[in-house]
């Protein structure tokens, strides 16, 4: 099934694109039933990830946020999420790369890379 729930912005779209491949239909049908956005989704994320910060930093798996996600849109009693105070987000501009000589991960510079985990 495909979904048909709009997906504003570049962490909406990543969203439904991975619902795209990996939900079930029963799920796509809870998605595409318009009781909740991808904005209200984001919403809950941000906020769950500000429940579990140090200070002001969180680090989360995708597999979490994911997680999270699916749980937003499988549960009645997880309401609509309306938007709350923006979510700060850095994108870092380089990816860690491993190098064969060391084996250890550095930065490739000049390549911008975004990580969903890099913005909780």
């Amino acid at each position: 099934m495909r979904i048909t729930l709009k997906a504003n912005g570049e962490f909406e779209k990543k969203l439904c694109a991975y619902f795209e491949e990996f939900a079930s239909d029963m799920l796509v049908e809870k998605i595409n039933s318009g009781k909740k956005t991808f904005s209200g989704c984001w919403n809950y994320i941000t906020s769950e990830a500000r429940k579990r910060a140090k200070g002001n930093c969180a680090c989360v798996s995708d597999e979490v946020v994911y997680g999270w996600a699916t749980h937003y849109f499988e549960e009645d009693d997880v309401k609509e999420q309306k938007t709350g105070a923006p979510a700060k987000v850095a994108v870092s501009e380089t990816k860690p790369e491993e190098n064969p000589d060391t084996g250890k991960k550095e930065a490739k510079s000049g390549d911008n890379y975004i990580d969903l985990s890099d913005f909780l």
